[in-house]
Protein backbone atom coordinates (compact mmCIF):
# COMPACT_ATOMS: atom_id res chain seq x y z
CA UNK A 1 0.00 0.00 0.00
CA UNK A 2 0.94 3.47 -0.85
CA UNK A 3 1.39 5.76 2.11
CA UNK A 4 0.03 9.28 2.72
CA UNK A 5 3.59 10.77 2.80
CA UNK A 6 4.78 9.38 -0.65
CA UNK A 7 1.22 9.76 -2.13
CA UNK A 8 0.58 13.79 -1.53
CA UNK A 9 4.56 14.86 -1.45
CA UNK A 10 5.84 12.76 -4.81
CA UNK A 11 3.96 14.60 -7.18
CA UNK A 12 4.87 17.89 -6.00
CA UNK A 13 8.34 17.50 -6.82
CA UNK A 14 8.24 14.27 -9.30
CA UNK A 15 6.44 15.71 -12.14
CA UNK A 16 9.22 18.79 -12.10
CA UNK A 17 11.91 16.25 -13.36
CA UNK A 18 9.76 15.34 -16.54
CA UNK A 19 8.67 19.05 -16.77
CA UNK A 20 9.79 21.85 -19.76
CA UNK A 21 11.99 24.23 -18.64
CA UNK A 22 13.09 21.84 -15.82
CA UNK A 23 16.86 22.30 -16.11
CA UNK A 24 16.26 25.66 -15.81
CA UNK A 25 15.03 25.26 -12.92
CA UNK A 26 17.73 23.14 -11.60
CA UNK A 27 20.34 25.77 -12.44
CA UNK A 28 18.78 28.62 -10.58
CA UNK A 29 19.83 29.96 -7.24
CA UNK A 30 17.24 29.40 -4.68
CA UNK A 31 15.43 26.36 -3.00
CA UNK A 32 11.80 26.20 -3.52
CA UNK A 33 9.19 25.87 -0.97
CA UNK A 34 5.54 25.49 -0.79
CA UNK A 35 3.37 25.37 2.41
CA UNK A 36 -0.63 24.89 2.40
CA UNK A 37 -3.14 27.04 4.12
CA UNK A 38 -3.95 25.20 7.81
CA UNK A 39 -7.56 24.02 7.50
CA UNK A 40 -10.22 24.45 10.04
CA UNK A 41 -13.58 23.37 11.14
CA UNK A 42 -16.29 26.20 11.94
CA UNK A 43 -16.99 26.36 15.83
CA UNK A 44 -20.73 26.30 14.78
CA UNK A 45 -19.97 22.25 13.27
CA UNK A 46 -18.14 21.40 15.91
CA UNK A 47 -20.76 22.68 18.58
CA UNK A 48 -23.48 20.93 16.57
CA UNK A 49 -21.71 17.58 15.66
CA UNK A 50 -19.91 17.37 19.34
CA UNK A 51 -16.46 17.06 17.58
CA UNK A 52 -13.24 18.37 18.97
CA UNK A 53 -10.02 19.40 18.08
CA UNK A 54 -7.65 16.41 18.45
CA UNK A 55 -4.22 17.37 17.16
CA UNK A 56 -3.29 19.00 14.15
CA UNK A 57 0.84 18.53 12.26
CA UNK A 58 2.37 20.09 9.42
CA UNK A 59 4.31 17.49 7.53
CA UNK A 60 7.35 19.19 5.47
CA UNK A 61 8.70 17.13 3.02
CA UNK A 62 12.03 17.72 1.06
CA UNK A 63 13.26 16.24 -2.39
CA UNK A 64 16.57 17.05 -4.17
CA UNK A 65 16.73 17.39 -7.78
CA UNK A 66 20.46 17.37 -9.81
CA UNK A 67 21.19 17.79 -13.27
CA UNK A 68 24.45 18.90 -14.70
CA UNK A 69 26.35 19.12 -11.54
CA UNK A 70 23.48 21.25 -9.60
CA UNK A 71 21.12 20.56 -7.32
CA UNK A 72 18.29 22.27 -6.39
CA UNK A 73 15.72 21.50 -2.95
CA UNK A 74 12.01 21.24 -3.38
CA UNK A 75 10.63 21.54 -0.16
CA UNK A 76 6.48 20.81 0.43
CA UNK A 77 4.48 21.68 3.59
CA UNK A 78 1.37 19.94 4.44
CA UNK A 79 -1.39 20.32 6.60
CA UNK A 80 -3.44 17.24 8.75
CA UNK A 81 -6.45 18.48 11.44
CA UNK A 82 -8.23 16.14 12.99
CA UNK A 83 -10.95 16.44 14.82
CA UNK A 84 -13.01 13.37 16.77
CA UNK A 85 -15.50 12.93 19.53
CA UNK A 86 -15.47 9.96 22.39
CA UNK A 87 -18.48 7.46 22.28
CA UNK A 88 -19.50 5.02 24.38
CA UNK A 89 -18.06 1.25 22.75
CA UNK A 90 -18.76 -1.76 25.14
CA UNK A 91 -16.40 -3.86 22.92
CA UNK A 92 -13.40 -1.40 23.54
CA UNK A 93 -13.91 -1.30 26.95
CA UNK A 94 -16.47 1.88 27.63
CA UNK A 95 -15.84 5.40 26.46
CA UNK A 96 -13.07 5.82 23.36
CA UNK A 97 -12.18 8.29 21.06
CA UNK A 98 -13.72 5.82 18.34
CA UNK A 99 -14.52 8.36 15.51
CA UNK A 100 -12.40 10.50 13.56
CA UNK A 101 -12.86 13.72 10.91
CA UNK A 102 -9.43 15.10 9.28
CA UNK A 103 -8.64 17.93 6.65
CA UNK A 104 -5.97 17.85 4.70
CA UNK A 105 -4.24 20.17 2.75
CA UNK A 106 -0.88 20.10 0.42
CA UNK A 107 -0.39 22.98 -2.21
CA UNK A 108 -0.53 23.24 -5.75
CA UNK A 109 3.92 23.36 -6.06
CA UNK A 110 3.48 25.82 -9.07
CA UNK A 111 6.74 25.62 -11.53
CA UNK A 112 7.59 27.24 -14.45
CA UNK A 113 3.77 27.89 -14.76
CA UNK A 114 3.05 23.91 -14.28
CA UNK A 115 1.15 22.47 -11.39
CA UNK A 116 2.52 19.35 -9.81
CA UNK A 117 0.63 17.42 -7.10
CA UNK A 118 -0.37 13.77 -8.21
CA UNK A 119 -3.98 14.26 -6.09
CA UNK A 120 -5.85 16.63 -8.23
CA UNK A 121 -5.82 13.49 -10.57
CA UNK A 122 -6.32 10.63 -7.55
CA UNK A 123 -9.99 9.24 -7.44
CA UNK A 124 -11.35 8.52 -3.89
CA UNK A 125 -10.70 4.69 -4.46
CA UNK A 126 -6.97 6.04 -4.69
CA UNK A 127 -6.84 9.00 -1.65
CA UNK A 128 -8.47 5.94 0.55
CA UNK A 129 -4.86 4.57 0.14
CA UNK A 130 -3.85 7.22 1.89
CA UNK A 131 -5.28 7.02 4.68
CA UNK A 132 -3.06 6.66 8.18
CA UNK A 133 -5.28 7.62 11.24
CA UNK A 134 -6.03 6.37 15.01
CA UNK A 135 -7.31 2.86 12.92
CA UNK A 136 -4.60 1.04 11.12
CA UNK A 137 -4.54 -2.42 9.25
CA UNK A 138 -7.65 -1.13 6.82
CA UNK A 139 -8.89 -4.69 5.90
CA UNK A 140 -11.73 -5.87 3.11
CA UNK A 141 -12.52 -1.88 2.18
CA UNK A 142 -15.48 -2.24 -0.43
CA UNK A 143 -17.00 1.38 -1.93
CA UNK A 144 -20.45 1.40 -1.29
CA UNK A 145 -21.85 4.71 -2.94
CA UNK A 146 -21.18 8.24 -3.84
CA UNK A 147 -22.59 11.49 -3.44
CA UNK A 148 -21.76 14.90 -3.91
CA UNK A 149 -20.65 17.64 -1.39
CA UNK A 150 -19.77 21.30 -1.35
CA UNK A 151 -15.98 21.36 0.16
CA UNK A 152 -14.56 25.08 0.63
CA UNK A 153 -17.00 26.28 -1.86
CA UNK A 154 -16.88 23.64 -4.18
CA UNK A 155 -18.04 20.52 -5.46
CA UNK A 156 -16.90 17.07 -4.50
CA UNK A 157 -17.26 13.36 -4.65
CA UNK A 158 -17.28 11.84 -1.64
CA UNK A 159 -17.22 8.09 -1.51
CA UNK A 160 -18.56 5.43 1.77
CA UNK A 161 -16.59 2.75 1.95
CA UNK A 162 -17.18 -0.31 4.16
CA UNK A 163 -14.35 -2.86 6.21
CA UNK A 164 -12.22 -3.61 9.00
CA UNK A 165 -9.71 -1.80 10.94
CA UNK A 166 -7.81 -2.07 14.24
CA UNK A 167 -8.63 0.57 16.47
CA UNK A 168 -6.07 1.91 18.67
CA UNK A 169 -6.63 -0.19 21.84
CA UNK A 170 -5.82 -3.04 19.32
CA UNK A 171 -9.74 -4.10 18.76
CA UNK A 172 -10.47 -4.83 15.59
CA UNK A 173 -14.04 -3.14 14.74
CA UNK A 174 -16.73 -2.87 11.32
CA UNK A 175 -15.53 0.92 9.94
CA UNK A 176 -17.33 3.04 7.59
CA UNK A 177 -14.99 5.15 5.80
CA UNK A 178 -16.09 8.83 4.13
CA UNK A 179 -13.50 10.03 1.57
CA UNK A 180 -13.63 13.15 -0.78
CA UNK A 181 -11.67 13.90 -3.82
CA UNK A 182 -9.86 16.78 -3.51
CA UNK A 183 -10.89 20.19 -4.26
CA UNK A 184 -8.81 23.76 -5.36
CA UNK A 185 -8.96 26.30 -3.05
CA UNK A 186 -6.91 28.99 -1.95
CA UNK A 187 -3.35 28.09 -4.13
CA UNK A 188 -4.07 24.43 -2.37
CA UNK A 189 -5.25 21.29 -2.54
CA UNK A 190 -8.12 20.29 0.35
CA UNK A 191 -9.61 16.88 1.07
CA UNK A 192 -11.06 14.87 4.07
CA UNK A 193 -12.01 11.66 5.37
CA UNK A 194 -13.40 10.23 7.92
CA UNK A 195 -13.85 7.22 10.05
CA UNK A 196 -16.07 5.81 12.35
CA UNK A 197 -18.05 2.20 13.73
CA UNK A 198 -20.46 1.17 11.38
CA UNK A 199 -23.01 0.31 14.52
CA UNK A 200 -22.97 4.40 14.85
CA UNK A 201 -22.84 5.08 11.06
CA UNK A 202 -26.68 6.73 10.82
CA UNK A 203 -25.89 9.33 13.35
CA UNK A 204 -21.81 9.79 12.18
CA UNK A 205 -22.81 10.08 8.40
CA UNK A 206 -24.62 13.45 9.36
CA UNK A 207 -22.08 14.46 11.16
CA UNK A 208 -19.54 13.98 8.42
CA UNK A 209 -21.14 15.80 6.25
CA UNK A 210 -21.79 18.65 8.73
CA UNK A 211 -18.26 18.73 9.64
CA UNK A 212 -17.37 18.48 6.06
CA UNK A 213 -19.49 21.19 5.13
CA UNK A 214 -17.66 23.55 8.09
CA UNK A 215 -14.02 23.27 6.47
CA UNK A 216 -12.57 26.93 5.93
CA UNK A 217 -9.00 27.94 5.86
CA UNK A 218 -7.77 28.74 9.03
CA UNK A 219 -5.96 32.40 8.28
Amino acid sequence: MHTRRSLLAAGASAGLVASAGCLDFILGDDDLSFSATKPSVSNAALTETGYQKQRQREETLERKFEAGGSSRTVEVSNWYVEYDRTIDLSLLGGEQRATTFTAITTPKAKVLGQTFNPIDDMSTKDLVETVQDRYEGFGNLEAQDEQTATLLGKSTTVTRFTGTAEHATGAEIDIELQVTEAVGSNGDYALTYGAYPQRIADSEREHYFTLLGGVEHDG
